[in-house]
Formats: C-alpha cells, structure tokens, sequence
C-alpha cells in the first residue's frame, strides 16, 4: 500500500503490529500488502515468514511474495515459487508471468523465457499490454531484438510503454537508426513521448 510506496517502514511495522491484536494476520488482503511492504523495504525475510504463516494464499499473496523475491534479486527463488504456485493449481495472472519475464531479463535467461512466452500464448495473455511490454523487454534484453520486435508487431494496439520498450530495446541493443525510425512511427501514430521515450 501507500507506507510501501513511500518507503516507511516504522508506519508498515506500527500496521503489522495492530493486525496481530486485531487477529488480521490471517487476512489474505493485509498479508499480500505486508508482503509488499517488506519486499520493498528490503525486509524478504519477513515477508517470507508472513507469506509462510498465511493459512490460505490466494493469488495476490503469491504474486506478491514472487514479485519481492525478485525485487531482493532472489530471481531462483521467484522461478521455485512460481512454479510451487502452479503446482498447486493456482493459475497465473497477468502480473505472475510479466514477474517471470522480467526475471529472464535480469538473468538474460532466453530459453525460461520462451518457456514463460509459450505457457503465456496458452493461457491467451498475449495481447496484455502489461505481459506485451514484459516480452519485449526480456527478448530484447536477452539480446534477441528480432524476437521482441515480432511480438511488437504482433501487439494490437500499444501503449507508449509498448512503444518505450522497443525503441529501447534497440537502442540498448546498438540499433539507433531502427530506435530513431520507430520513433517517427511512434509519432505518425499520434503516441506522445514521455520522459522515458526521450531518454531511449
């Protein structure tokens, strides 16, 4: 929540503190948020502990403490996680591979990614803006700039992060003629650049 995002700690603690009173501590909603919070704030091992005391998970609670492993660069442990989730028969949402995506980008990890890429065109994700800018982040990350702009090609609509990932994707990759052409793509389009565009 909001003590997560602005990074105060003392304000989740004091939280946490009057949800064991109140016996919310089995509550998937303050969970998934506790969760968060101690992802963020470094804290992954309370997180963990809250994530492991929790009697029932629901699929915020799993992608949250999926998404603090890899945000504490514990991309192994998401990828055990990740999978223990589908093992137990809770479907991944949205979110859940476009955690997974960017942990392959991070680890340049190609062959996980096409993995996730395949699962993701199975459970009819593949036009998900959210998923869509992962993808094209991880292949163009992983060095495959041709995989990313196939599924850039293959979006049906796109979103400026849409257009943001690959513009970058080829700048970062040493294409700044194709970054510099997409961009006037971009702008025939009538997608406005923002600050993330201009620094690509």
């Amino acid at each position: 929540g909001s003590c997560a995002e602005t990074g105060l700690l003392e304000c989740g603690k004091q939280i946490h503190a009057i949800s064991l009173k109140a016996f919310l501590n089995s509550d998937v909603y303050v969970g998934s948020g506790l969760i968060t919070l101690y992802s963020k704030s470094g804290k992954i091992d309370i997180a963990r502990s809250i994530f492991s005391r929790l009697p029932e998970v629901d699929i915020v609670c799993w992608n949250s403490i999926i998404a603090g492993s890899s945000l504490n660069s514990l991309e192994r442990e998401s990828f055990d996680l990740f999978n223990i989730m589908r093992g137990s028969n809770m479907l991944p949402t949205q979110f859940s591979y476009a955690t997974m995506l960017n942990c392959c980008a991070k680890q340049s990890l190609s062959s996980q990614g096409r993995q996730i890429h395949a699962q993701i065109v199975k459970e009819g994700f593949m036009h998900d803006m959210f998923v869509g800018s992962a993808l094209i982040d991880m292949y163009c990350k992983c060095g495959n700039v041709e995989g990313g702009r196939e599924h850039f090609d293959a979006m049906p609509m796109k979103n400026i992060v849409i257009w943001n990932e690959m513009i970058n994707g080829y700048a970062q990759n040493g294409f700044g003629t194709e970054a510099v052409h997409l961009y006037g793509c971009m702008m025939i389009e009538g997608e406005k650049p923002d600050e993330i565009t201009l620094t690509a």
